[in-house]
């Protein structure tokens, strides 16, 4: 592992020239500076939307952990672009459930009561942490004794921490 999938990559780069491209045809008034502010957002919105679902699909090890963290990285840089503050704040969200992801089972009850995750519903926290390959075999549902858990692909566009 040495940096961000070919897949990201290559989605990255398509993000990219389509925030370019949509730049260059409607700013040239500030009515389409307006209408391009809201197309961004409802793409960027789209983007982050998207990237939670496909996440939500996998069963991850922790290299799958790592390197999720990796590409996560290289779309939040990428998410800067399009200027949304309540975007940003969902890419941030999104990093730190997906640090469940890496975080050693030992260390996992202090992650998931700490500063970082407060706010989230504990079954939005408890989905991420079932997508772990280890979720069974450590038996990390006994971090959650008495929260209901349905595995939803918005949750953490509703969940603010």
């Amino acid at each position: 592992m040495h940096g961000p999938t070919e897949t990201c990559r290559q989605v990255c780069l398509f993000v990219e020239s389509v925030i370019t491209e949509m730049t260059k045809q409607l700013s040239h008034t500030p009515s389409d500076t307006c209408k391009l502010n809201g197309i961004l957002q409802a793409f960027g919105r789209k983007f982050h939307s998207n990237l939670v679902d496909q996440i939500q699909k996998l069963q991850v090890s922790l290299y799958g952990g790592i390197q999720i963290s990796m590409d996560l990285s290289e779309y939040k840089k990428v998410a800067e672009a399009f200027d949304d503050a309540l975007l940003m704040k969902l890419f941030s969200s999104l990093q730190a459930l997906c640090n469940l992801l890496i975080t050693p089972a030992e260390h996992l009850s202090s992650v998931i009561n700490g500063p970082e995750l407060e706010g989230f519903e504990k079954n939005v926290v408890h989905d991420f942490v079932k997508l772990r390959v280890d979720y069974r075999r450590m038996e990390l549902s006994r971090l959650f004794s008495g929260v209901s858990s349905t595995l939803t692909c918005g949750a953490i566009s509703t969940a603010s921490p």
